[in-house]
């Protein structure tokens, strides 16, 4: 964090070069509860491999399939002589482990960082634009990304009070600084940028609060809560209608930890929505369904207690059919040989009702992806 929480964040990934045995960041979510195998399975954990090791070095979050969102000084690395991140893993919460969750976790591998031009380390922090974006090089099918917001959302999520989540990997207490392992998360509310000025007006390496971030914390009769260093590039998320949006990017704070009158510093997601959408659409991507895939010749549709699969005319002797929960869990999979011309039924009737992820793809690569919403089985 800029102050002290990004001088600990980089500081702990020099121990990648120094000390491999205590590189990752180690820290906890202030305030927080552990987080169960597929409760966000969308928020990835940057890794950074060390003699054929890899260590925690980031949170992130799947906004496509093909797209992780996370801050800019996460995707810096190299600027400061650390070795760029390599994979990024999902659906797994323990750290320290070097397998992914068996029941859907996934390591994917990292093509290309975006950082935003703007971005400046020397600047203070209140001044924003710390925000970046990986490419994967083989898209998640299986895991449902979280939503994001529109521009107008500015004037809908980011007034005082507003509840929010956090989760990430940072420190519980600036004591132990003991090693994590498993993620957190906590509950927390936006502290309005007029109430956060006034918090840091003295402090020239925050302020001034601009509305490029946003500010999340507790208040004076309020349990301590908030990001920690080592959350960096985690999200910070609202709940609206029962759908998540992520809101916010780690960036920084006046202290290793979340504090009264020290509130967390966090990209405004939806005020670099424009910027999002011109570099995803500047590097576009081959999805949903490519390679002879496609809504004419596999068609996905759903009843009461059924998910309906009706085949065309496709250049496959076999396909593979693979369902999965908005956690990830993989709930259905088979194969279907010589599926020309030929419907196949799911039936759903023992699934709870909710957003599923359903996967059509052969051995080739051609695939297609849907998510299914609201199903009324």
């Amino acid at each position: 964090m800029k102050k002290i929480v990004l001088a600990l964040s980089l500081g702990a990934l020099a121990l990648i070069k120094n000390n491999p045995a205590n590189a990752q960041s180690g820290h906890w979510i202030v305030g927080g509860q552990n987080v169960i195998e597929g409760q966000f399975p969308w928020l990835g954990d940057i890794r950074i491999t060390y003699d054929s090791v890899r260590y925690h070095l980031c949170g992130s979050a799947l906004i496509h399939p093909y797209w992780v969102l996370t801050a800019a000084h996460c995707v810096m690395t190299e600027d400061m002589g650390i070795d760029a991140p390599t994979h990024v893993r999902f659906n797994t919460v323990s750290t320290n482990t070097q397998t992914t969750n068996p029941n859907g976790g996934i390591e994917a591998e990292i093509d290309t960082f975006f950082r935003h031009r703007s971005f400046d380390l020397s600047v203070n922090l209140g001044n924003g634009y710390d925000i970046g974006l990986i490419k994967l090089k083989q898209p998640v099918y299986t895991i449902a990304p979280i939503a994001m917001p529109q521009r107008a959302d500015t004037a809908l999520y980011y007034n005082h009070n507003q509840a929010v989540k956090t989760a990430g990997w940072g420190i519980m207490d600036t004591f132990s600084m003991q090693s994590a392992d498993i993620m957190k998360w906590t509950n927390s509310k936006i502290i309005g940028r007029t109430k956060c000025n006034t918090f840091y007006q003295n402090d020239p390496s925050i302020s001034p609060i601009t509305e490029r971030v946003a500010c999340v914390g507790y208040e004076g009769n309020e349990d301590q809560s908030g990001a920690a260093a080592g959350d960096s590039g985690g999200p910070l998320w609202v709940e609206d209608n029962g759908t998540k949006y992520i809101i916010g990017v780690v960036s920084g704070g006046g202290n290793a930890t979340t504090l009264f009158e020290q509130p967390g510093i966090y990209t405004n997601v939806a005020y670099f929505r424009p910027w999002i959408d011109s570099v995803m659409n500047a590097n576009p991507t081959s999805i949903p369904g490519n390679n002879g895939f496609n809504d004419e010749n596999v068609k996905i549709g759903t009843g009461q207690q059924n998910i309906k699969l009706t085949i065309g005319n496709i250049p496959s002797s076999r396909i593979f059919v693979q369902l999965s929960n908005v956690e990830g869990k993989i709930l259905f999979k088979q194969s279907f040989d010589r599926p020309q011309f030929q419907t196949y039924t799911i039936n759903t009737a023992a699934f709870a009702q909710g957003m599923y992820v359903i996967r059509v793809y052969d051995n080739a690569g051609n695939h297609i992806y849907r998510k299914l919403q609201h199903l009324s089985w």
